[in-house]
């Protein structure tokens, strides 16, 4: 549990592969991505370690108040990560969210990409979204 501004919140970090789609990305991000992961594969993807962010949410269970911004507790997510590559390596982050436009909105707004702008989904029906560190 990480405490911020009086609400609690909770996250897990942990070493992951992750597949992006080259499909309309920019040159200047297949140019980054071609650093991390070399040359792509036949698919038209690119194979990087990142550092997964799961379970991320604020926790409710301790009736305190619902004041914390999202935006703040990503912030600190992407903190966290942040100070913890060099341990796991890997210079991006991802998470898997549901298809809401909500959600997806959200994350889009704090810098976010969506790893598979063509709305592919993971084997879970999760879409995958990235950000380099």
């Amino acid at each position: 549990m990480i405490p911020i501004s009086g609400s609690l919140a909770s996250l897990l970090l942990a070493p992951k592969i992750l597949s992006i789609s080259d499909k309309r990305l920019t040159k200047t991000l297949r140019k980054m991505l071609r650093v991390l992961a070399g040359n792509k594969l036949e698919d038209g993807s690119y194979k990087i370690p990142a550092i997964l962010l799961a379970q991320f949410g604020k926790n409710f269970s301790y009736g305190i108040d619902n004041d914390t911004d999202g935006s703040e507790l990503l912030a600190l997510a992407c903190g966290k990560a942040r100070s913890i590559q060099f341990d796991l390596g890997g210079r991006v982050l991802f998470l898997d969210c549901k298809d809401e436009a909500k959600l997806i909105d959200f994350y889009v707004r704090n810098g976010i990409r969506l790893a598979h702008p063509n709305g592919a989904y993971d084997r879970r029906g999760l879409i995958q979204l990235f950000r380099f560190l």
